[in-house]
């Protein structure tokens, strides 16, 4: 179930709480992050889960023309596997960080769900998995387990659900502001 209403949070994040319940019964609270916010986070992966140098998969041409012709390492289907795996883990950690940008609140409280989940939280670990921070790790184990879930969160976030009257309300009052106050010309 997703519910939005203002809340009175002001700045880089909107006024609006996004309400998302999850199966569980915990309420997950989120605001869209501005367009240039998901950019500079999309940027950020990006540079830091960074494709393989194609030199590396390139490959003698056969039969080439001039002896030491080598083909692109583009072209190579290893290239191509590695590329898409890097997408792969690109769109995974682009979802997790907006998803972490974008939670500003949880019913009941953030510290109540850590020690609920952190038991649970600390096997997985036992088990390799690597989030550090108690927070990433419980929402990760406890509520970004079902695709459904996180295509949920994620076409929320990213603008794909359809507004409410409410939002459409909020976003006309963001842009008049700017305008209150100036002369027609």
């Amino acid at each position: 179930m997703v519910k939005t209403k203002e809340n009175g949070h002001v700045g880089v994040i909107r006024d609006i709480e996004i309400e998302i319940e999850h199966e569980s019964g915990v309420k997950l609270y989120f605001t869209r992050l501005a367009p240039w916010i998901r950019l500079a986070i999309f940027a950020a992966v990006e540079q830091e889960l960074s494709y393989p140098d194609a030199k590396l998969y390139a490959q003698p041409l056969p039969n080439a023309a001039i002896e030491g012709d080598m083909t692109t390492g583009e072209e190579s289907p290893e290239y191509r596997v590695a590329c898409r795996e890097i997408d792969l883990l690109r769109n995974r950690e682009n979802i997790r960080r907006i998803i972490y940008a974008a939670l500003v609140r949880t019913d009941p409280p953030q510290t109540e769900i850590i020690a609920h989940y952190g038991a649970q939280v600390e096997k997985l670990r036992g088990f390799g998995y690597g989030e550090s921070d108690d927070w990433k790790a419980t929402v990760e184990a406890a509520f970004l387990t079902t695709s459904a879930f996180i295509n949920q969160v994620t076409s929320v976030l990213i603008g794909e659900a359809e507004l409410t009257e409410a939002e459409v309300l909020d976003y006309v009052r963001l842009f008049r502001l700017p305008l209150e106050g100036r002369k027609s010309r």
